[in-house]
């Protein structure tokens, strides 16, 4: 269809139809992308705040669990019979065969369970007396077992772990342990004998209390229609990393190596790398699709904890659809109302020209006795202008 072709109402109407469609499309594409960024911010700083006032909760219970820890340890301290020094003496601890021993007073602490006990049931806590051989920080005195039952003592603590690197450099060190599923705050002081660190006295006080009113903190915590948050413990590889607590039973309390998801592995590796703020992933959707989701983080103090929660980023942009949506609808009647008005105004202004036309067509095929149309000689309005030029030509 030529449009040239076509009456010049029609032409104009076509135009503003055109016009009109680009402008309101272009104002559609923008309005929902500045809305779905707007709600997406307004979200991501919403759900940080919230992630970051339970991190600051949770970090408060774990600093009162270090702080009884080590108030543990002093009472601890104050229940040995006296000094401790490093005798002569040796004796045999687990397969680590003699060791030396550590005396408090007259007191040897080496294989002490007795004095150990009376520990334990008055601060309801685990203690445990370490001695130093060459490099290691040997257990001589412990309530530890292993999963076979077997006792911890003659056994050394990592090398490479946290506590005997502090220890070793006469250093305190306050961190968690898991022993049989239970998370404790394990407290250590070194001991010293004439300036040298002979061995180290251990206090451990289990958080299991703190962690269910984690669990529940964070089992009430909602985002979204679905989002959930949860607490990941790295470990010293990728695959010991820990779920502490999470929604999914197949999931909580599991290592990445039990879980066994690539996927979810590099998603963890993001977040231990990120530690805090937000961070932005594609995960597959329940219909076998993918979608971006959103996910906030915070390092719990005091601790290598990861504390996230997040969930669908549609989720955020729902209310945001349904402003843009009502916004279309009204736009589009705008439009159409906009369109019908003009096209009704251009059909009214232009009709003179159509009369103009017959006539002059008329008056070419010999009817002179036609009459243009009388116009305004004052008009400014340029087809009454034109009636006028035609009117004095004839």
């Amino acid at each position: 269809m030529n449009i040239r072709r076509l009456p010049l109402a029609q032409q104009l109407s076509l135009v503003i139809l055109a016009i009109t469609l680009a402008v309101f499309a272009a104002l559609v594409a923008t309005l929902s992308i500045l809305s779905n960024q707007a709600a997406i911010r307004q979200s991501e700083t919403g759900i940080q705040d919230r992630v970051n006032a339970l991190a600051a909760a949770i970090s408060d219970s774990i600093e009162t669990a270090k702080d009884t820890a080590e108030k543990g340890m002093d009472i601890y301290k104050k229940m040995l019979p006296g000094d401790i020094t490093l005798s002569e003496e040796k004796a045999a601890s687990g397969e680590a065969g003699d060791i030396p021993v550590l005396k408090a007073g007259t007191v040897a602490l080496n294989n002490n369970l007795d004095l150990l006990a009376k520990v334990r049931d008055l601060l309801h806590a685990d203690p445990a007396v370490m001695v130093r051989v060459g490099d290691k920080m040997v257990r001589v005195a412990t309530f530890l077992k292993n999963n076979a039952g077997k006792s911890q003592a003659g056994v050394p603590l990592p090398q490479d772990g946290p506590e005997t690197i502090a220890t070793k450099a006469g250093k305190e060190d306050t961190g968690f342990v898991i022993r049989d599923g239970v998370y404790y705050v394990s407290h250590l002081e070194p001991i010293m004998h004439q300036n040298d660190v002979v061995g180290a006295l251990s206090f451990r006080v289990s958080v299991d209390h703190i962690l269910k009113r984690v669990e529940a903190a964070i089992k009430s915590f909602k985002v979204g229609e679905s989002g959930y948050a949860f607490i990941v413990s790295p470990g010293k590889t990728l695959e010991e990393s820990v779920f502490l607590t999470h929604p999914n039973s197949n999931f909580s309390g599991k290592s990445l190596k039990q879980i066994g998801d690539l996927k979810l592995n590099q998603l963890i590796q993001q977040m231990i790398d990120k530690k805090n703020g937000t961070l932005y992933y594609e995960w597959p959707t329940p219909d076998g699709k993918t979608a971006a989701k959103l996910i906030s983080l915070a390092e719990l103090k005091g601790t290598n904890w990861i504390l996230g929660a997040g969930t669908w980023i549609d989720e955020f942009t729902l209310e945001a659809r349904k402003i843009r949506n009502i916004t279309i609808g009204i736009l589009v009647i705008a439009a159409i109302a906009l369109i019908g008005i003009g096209a009704f105004f251009t059909k009214r202004s232009l009709a003179p020209l159509d009369k103009m036309a017959e006539t002059l067509t008329a008056m070419g095929d010999g009817d002179l006795r036609q009459q243009i149309a009388h116009a305004d000689p004052q008009s400014h309005d340029e087809t009454a202008r034109l009636a006028v030029a035609l009117a004095k030509m004839r």
